[in-house]
């Protein structure tokens, strides 16, 4: 006897953005800043929120609503968050990657695996060395490495 299962998702996946207003709109040179939140070990609930100024409303899980099509969304373990010139870099390390995202609506544009590493040598910051960015790991002797 055998039995076949086959699925399918043919409709778009929508995420629906959570969002609070939490003060009076404020009008500065700073249009707003990122969270990026750890989320649990083991259980993918890295999170991207944004806090707009002009709008006094803070936006939780926008890299969910902005990229429905992403499996696991950010991923486990968000740890560094670099914003450098029009590009967002996070750092998710327990997934063992770089998310690159645009700066402006948190986009993807690409992701960089790196291959799984001890713990002591995981990704875990991410730092400017001669203009490029790149991401530090930890070192067993307690230094740091920085590496493309």
């Amino acid at each position: 006897m055998s039995l076949f299962i086959v699925s399918c998702r043919n409709e778009e996946v929508l995420v629906d953005i959570e969002t609070h207003v939490v003060t009076t709109p404020e009008y500065t040179e700073i249009d707003g800043f990122y969270l990026l939140n750890e989320g649990n070990m083991g259980n993918n609930k890295s999170t991207l929120d944004y806090f707009d100024y002009k709008e006094g409303t803070y936006y939780k899980n926008i890299y969910a609503e902005r990229n429905p099509t992403v499996v696991k969304e950010l991923g486990d373990v968000g740890n560094d968050l670099l914003i450098y010139g029009e590009k967002m870099y996070a750092v998710i390390n327990c997934s063992h990657k770089v998310e690159v995202m645009n700066a402006n609506d948190a986009t993807r544009i690409t992701k960089n695996r790196h291959p799984k590493l001890p713990v002591h040598r995981r990704q875990r910051r991410i730092c400017l060395c001669e203009q490029l960015c790149r991401s530090c790991s930890n070192r067993s002797d307690g230094s740091k490495r920085c590496g493309v």
